[in-house]
């Protein structure tokens, strides 16, 4: 035996002690357990006993509030069995309305309908509402239970109401008759249960609890939250019921019989009826408090027994705790050595003299360092050596390389990237410790910065041509025009618009529009220097941006050469297309002007390239700046002359030829300015349309051609033309009744005047509108007729009174044999129709003569009068006799 080694006795008695203290922690141990016990039992059933007594109250509250809604439609049926009882001897009959009873519904919004039966033969008496919605929803067993003495509120079986989307019930009770004569009446009541399902969801029973009305006999009514597989359905073995044999009140808990779930329930009979509401809270959510304090109240208890086993072991754990210290130490240094050959980035640490302490695998590779000269811990200024030395540093500009050169290692925070000769960009970042000394760390960046290269071109460039598009063109141009303040040279822009390349979208699908805009892209390019850039700025607008050349000469010459090659044909997918481009070039010259401004002139420049026919191009000039401006002045000036009432009519009689009589007027608008005097209709009209102001100034000319009229002779019409923009609206029809009733005029001496366009525009509403206006007695007259496209399918589906032939027809006609025919045509389908016709624009007696022998039946134009005032109109109205007739 060692002698160092401990006796048997020292060992017994170490055990011993051992023992003690563990049979010591044990007790204690053991106490603890039961003291937990007890308090958790006990406080389980505090808080079920709780959570009974909110039940109960609950209870009260919807038992409440339900007895009121009960009394409410108990008051309301006694007034329905009253009603019905009265109608029943005044005015027999089962649906008469009850003025009374309909207001009372009305304040009632949840009782949709009301009857009153027969309580022996279930005739119906009264009633009040949808039929479907009365007698139906009582089933066999109410009427019956209706027909004992001394019933009382019944609440029928829930159905669906589809139309309201809600559960409704029938609620009805006996009444006798006032007069004790006869079999009692039964009034019945259709009530929407979801003013009730709202108040029962918002009560809070907390998770997993309930609220729910029950029928006596196990029908549920109604419940929260709702559900509506239950609604409707029969439980009469729920536990309820069997409690409720027991006392009309009560507590009780078990599992629901519509989702298992168990609950403490507290229910409560409505005296009188056979309604029983219900507030059940589940167990789980009532002892969610109780859970929670007997996990702390464990967890205590836990630590307390940790604690004790901690003391019990506090000299092992010692002894373990050094051994495991070492082990941890050992391991963290493999985990960091591990950890640095292993990681994505290259690491390299300097120490305050800068040497080289560590450079991991990664960092080698990144910057293909050799491991002889890592393995001899240089200095960070061999590391830089021999990176010139390999000429690391080429793609880099020379403030860089002189900055790596005189040492390139600062003590402070600094990030930087740079690009290695063999394509990788690293992303260099330095670190400084307190005490001195760095770490600096590379990532290779390079897939980002290739992503991020392809996400800028995709922002800057057009998806479909890969073209600048407007954002990088934007960019293009400001710097074009700073270089050309400092150049002194020129700059010119030319904005390119594709001609009828709607149809090829519309014809042949957008696929083709598609290639077709990638071969018109191939085209421009082909055209340009290098230094110059072209951008899709949408759809089919391009943008040219030339600089550094004399212009505009250079400009006119690349147009010239782009309107050319443009219009040569193209042979997509098998399709031959010809298109053409307008072109608008702006021209800087100075060192002036900014893009936006350059922008917009080019704009106007290709505006009247469009206009001027197309597939040409023009340079902007300031007479076009000055033509818009004009326009908007014109426009604003429009929009104050309806302000200020500055329109006045003038009218220009049409003449009857087979009697030789004026028969009517057109009213034409003129704008009286207070500057420029009479305007042309050719003028501000157009722009009326463009802004919509039509419709504001078309309503005042039906209104006042309509007073005037009124001052002529009976029989003499007034026509009035209607613009497509006034049919857009939803109402003309009633505008124009307005407007006769007004002016007192009748119906059959207005005429309205359409055009093709109107109809075109909206078909079905358009010849709608004026079906009725032709009903209330408007005549109607297709003006312009023969310019159209399809002006004979509306001859067919809508019965015109007037066919106005086109001035340019009349025209042409005394030495145009095609106008002639035309006419002729016009004249003959008007005849067959039962249309008359008129001819405008008629200024010459040869032109008359001609009209007349193709049997025109009515004329207007110069050679009898021009548009008059209305004074003058009134002098030629009285003698009805056309001067020229």
């Amino acid at each position: 035996m060692r002698g160092d080694a401990p006796s048997l006795p020292a060992r017994a008695a170490s055990w011993r002690a051992v023992a003690l203290v563990w049979v010591g922690i044990g007790l204690t141990a053991a106490g603890l357990a039961g003291f937990g016990a007890y308090t958790t039992l006990t406080g389980r059933e505090r808080a079920l006993a709780t959570a009974g007594a909110t039940a109960q109250n609950l209870a009260r509250v919807l038992e409440n509030h339900t007895q009121r809604s009960v009394d409410a439609v108990e008051l309301l049926l006694r007034l329905v069995a009253a009603s019905g009882e009265h109608r029943e001897a005044a005015l027999p009959g089962p649906d008469r309305f009850d003025p009374v009873l309909a207001e009372v519904l009305r304040e009632r919004g949840y009782v949709a309908a009301t009857s009153v039966l027969c309580a022996e033969t279930g005739r119906r008496v009264f009633g009040h509402g949808p039929p479907r919605q009365i007698a139906g929803d009582l089933d066999l067993d109410a009427f019956r239970a209706h027909r004992k003495a001394g019933a009382s509120v019944r609440v029928g079986k829930p159905f669906f109401d589809a139309d309201t989307g809600h559960w409704s019930a029938a609620v009805s009770r006996v009444y006798p008759r006032s007069a004790s004569k006869g079999a009692p009446l039964l009034a019945v009541a259709h009530v929407d249960l979801s003013q009730l399902q709202r108040f029962y969801a918002s009560i809070d029973v907390g998770r997993g609890g309930s609220i729910v009305l029950w029928r006596a006999d196990g029908l549920l009514l109604t419940r929260a939250p709702y559900n509506g597989a239950h609604i409707g359905r029969v439980y009469p073995g729920a536990a309820l019921f069997k409690e409720l044999a027991r006392a009309p009140n009560g507590l009780y808990r078990a599992a629901s019989a519509t989702d298992g779930t168990r609950r403490i329930v507290a229910y409560r009979q409505l005296p009188g009826t056979d309604l029983v509401t219900v507030a059940a809270l589940s167990e789980e959510d009532s002892l969610t408090a109780w859970a929670a304090e007997m996990r702390s109240t464990l967890a205590i208890l836990a630590l307390v027994l940790l604690a004790l086993v901690a003391f019990g072991a506090l000299v092992a754990r010692e002894m373990r705790r050094r051994a495991e210290a070492e082990a941890r130490a050992t391991q963290k240094s493999a985990l960091l050595e591990a950890t640095l050959e292993t990681m994505d980035q290259g690491l390299l640490m300097v120490d305050q003299e800068t040497t080289v302490q560590v450079c991991n695998r990664r960092a080698q590779e990144l910057l293909e360092l050799p491991a002889e000269l890592l393995a001899r811990r240089p200095s960070f200024d061999e590391v830089i050596r021999y990176q010139f030395a390999r000429d690391e540093f080429a793609k880099q500009d020379t403030s860089f390389r002189d900055w790596v050169e005189s040492g390139g290692f600062e003590q402070t925070h600094h990030v930087y990237e740079r690009e290695r000769p063999n394509g990788t960009v690293l992303e260099v970042r330095t670190v400084p410790f307190a005490g001195g000394g760095a770490v600096r760390t590379y990532t290779d960046i390079t897939a980002r910065k290739r992503a991020e290269k392809r996400i800028s071109h995709i922002a800057r460039h057009d998806a479909l041509t890969d073209l600048p598009n407007r954002v990088f063109f934007r960019e293009r141009l400001e710097q074009a025009l700073a270089g050309m303040r400092r150049r002194g040279d020129g700059v010119a822009l030319l904005c390119l618009d594709l001609d009828h390349f709607k149809g090829v979208n519309d014809t042949l699908g957008h696929p083709i529009g598609d290639a077709l805009l990638k071969a018109v892209a191939q085209r421009i390019r082909a055209e340009l220097r290098e230094e110059d850039t072209v951008a899709r700025l949408g759809g089919d607008e391009f943008a040219i941006l030339q600089n550094g050349t004399g212009q505009p000469a250079a400009g006119a010459a690349l147009a010239h050469r782009l309107v050319a090659s443009l219009g040569q044909p193209y042979l997509l997918e098998g399709h031959p297309i010809n298109v053409g481009a307008s072109i608008g070039i702006a021209v800087v010259t100075e060192a002036a002007g900014d893009a936006d401004t350059l922008l917009r002139n080019a704009d106007l420049a290709l505006y009247r390239a469009k206009e001027d026919g197309r597939g040409t191009y023009r340079f902007f000039e300031p007479a076009m700046d000055a033509a818009v401006q004009a326009r908007r002045s014109l426009e604003l000036d429009l929009r104050e002359a309806l302000v200020r009432g500055e329109f006045v009519l003038h009218y220009q009689p049409f003449v009857d030829l087979l009697r030789g009589e004026v028969v009517g007027f057109e009213a034409l608008v003129r704008w009286n300015h207070p500057t420029r005097g009479l305007i042309s209709p050719a003028e501000f009209v157009p722009v009326a349309e463009e802004t919509r102001l039509i419709v504001p100034l078309g309503d005042w000319i039906l209104r006042q051609a309509c007073q005037d009229a009124v001052g002529w002779p009976d029989g003499i019409r007034v026509a009035v033309n209607i613009s497509a923009a006034q049919f857009r609206g939803e109402g003309l029809g009633a505008g124009v009744l307005s407007a006769l009733a007004q002016a007192g005029l009748a119906p059959e001496r207005l005429e309205l005047e359409i055009t093709e366009t109107v109809l075109m525009q909206n078909t079905e509403a358009s010849l709608k509108a004026l079906h009725r206006l032709r009903g209330a007695g408007v005549r109607i007259a297709m003006d312009d007729f023969g310019t159209g496209y399809s002006s004979l399918s509306y001859l067919r589906s809508f019965p015109f009174d007037k066919i106005k032939i086109d001035r340019s027809f009349v025209r042409e006609l005394t030495h145009n044999a095609e106008c002639r025919a035309i006419v002729r045509a016009i004249t003959s389908l008007g005849q067959s129709l039962s249309i008359s016709t008129i001819a405008e624009g008629v200024e010459t007696r040869e032109q008359l003569d001609a009209v007349r022998a193709e049997g025109c039946t009515e004329v207007q134009g110069y050679l009898f009068s021009p548009p008059v005032p209305i004074e003058e109109a009134r002098r030629l109205a009285p003698r009805r006799r056309a001067r020229a007739a």
